[in-house]
């Protein structure tokens, strides 16, 4: 994944640099890019080695400078992607590893009047506190840094009553708890349809029973080791909040043991009331709702946090009458905690003031449709 990433980058490179402004005779309007006027910080999290080595390289590409601050936890892939650079020919300075505590040298680089950029993925308040900061710092910088960052969330999937309970069991199992459920885009609450809720619930307990749970040096174990004690804590804590909560009941699951490595087994929670229960902000979860459609899902879903994705199942999602009209369906099922103020203009939708067909050869060189992205996290 990681080599799909260079190569990409390199072709959007390319295709930067050969967007061109339109000539007209006897002109030529010429576009030259430069790297921006200072040093590019990139933070990478330790649960994502393709997007640790993809953060930094993409501002050097484009011939900036880079100091790349890795997680601690993770410093070893670091060093041994860097090692490839400089086996590479990478010359000594364009990237540049740092290590040591996250948050004297997050609080060093954005205070230095060097800064020009930001390439950041990692938690959503880390995130907001170094765009806060550098907000506050904008009189030290030499120019205004450029701020890229992708942050967490928690992803739901969201079953339509027609829906297989198998594939959804199995979305779940796979969704939630690959990798310990420590990644971005893992399930960690689930909207189940109460006529398939038995089923999917049933086989949801099977499946998490199945797993085999080891160290990483045994290939054949599903389940490993988080990847520190404060995660282990941290989840921890949520386990033994719903034990004790009489909005919440664990399915299956729920033993901690670090006497021997942070291992937790994999954790199905029921959510009686989904307003009351307790919501981890540590993925790895799913809240099972018995009857999410017997009211509008925003009652439920307000509150919960967004997700950075989604996945909507279902085998007939238009039985319900909406076949001729699926923008009308998903209208109806979404969550509409990411859609509240979305008003489309009525049909027909005012002319575009495009040039006419046919198109200069350098101008206008794409055209398409825009895409809204429906409960996602936009940086």
């Amino acid at each position: 994944e990681l080599i799909d990433f260079w190569r990409f980058n390199v072709g959007y490179a390319r295709e930067i640099l050969a967007e061109q402004p339109i000539s007209s005779p006897g002109v030529w309007n010429r576009t030259d890019h430069r790297p921006l006027e200072g040093v590019v910080y990139a933070i990478t999290p330790f649960n994502f080695t393709a997007i640790a080595g993809n953060l930094p390289t993409a501002p050097a590409l484009m011939c900036n400078t880079v100091v790349w601050k890795p997680s601690l936890l993770a410093m070893h892939s670091a060093h041994e992607i860097v090692s490839l650079f400089e086996a590479a020919g990478m010359p000594p300075g364009v990237i540049n590893l740092v290590s040591g505590d996250p948050a004297s040298a997050v609080s060093r680089a954005l205070a230095h009047e060097s800064l020009a950029g930001v390439h950041f993925t990692g938690s959503t308040g880390v995130f907001n506190h170094m765009w806060k900061t550098i907000g506050e710092n904008m009189g030290v910088y030499r120019s205004y840094p450029r701020i890229v960052g992708e942050t967490g969330g928690k992803d739901f999937v969201l079953a339509h009553e027609s829906a297989d309970p198998d594939v959804v069991a199995t979305a779940l199992l796979r969704g939630a708890f690959e990798y310990q459920g420590q990644k971005c885009s893992a399930a960690s609450r689930a909207y189940i349809p109460s006529n398939i809720a038995d089923a999917v619930k049933k086989k949801l307990v099977a499946g998490v029973k199945s797993f085999k749970m080891g160290t990483v040096e045994d290939f054949t174990n599903f389940i490993n080791a988080v990847i520190d004690e404060k995660s282990f804590d941290k989840i921890k804590g949520y386990i033994d909040a719903a034990r004790k909560s009489k909005d919440a009941s664990i399915l299956v699951g729920g033993k901690c043991d670090k006497s021997k490595g942070w291992f937790i087994e994999p954790t199905v929670i029921e959510a009686h009331d989904p307003q009351r229960a307790p919501q981890p902000a540590t993925p790895g979860f799913i809240s099972n709702f018995p009857n999410p459609f017997a009211q509008p899902l925003a009652t439920k879903a307000d509150g919960l946090g967004d997700p950075s994705s989604g996945l909507i199942d279902g085998d007939d999602a238009d039985e319900d009458g909406y076949e001729d009209d699926d923008d009308a369906w998903l209208d109806s099922w979404v969550p509409r905690w990411r859609l509240p103020e979305l008003h489309w203009p009525e049909w027909p939708w005012p002319e575009l003031s495009l040039p006419s067909w046919p198109w200069p050869e350098q101008g206008w060189r794409k055209a398409g449709v825009a895409v809204v992205a429906v409960g996602g996290n936009v940086s």
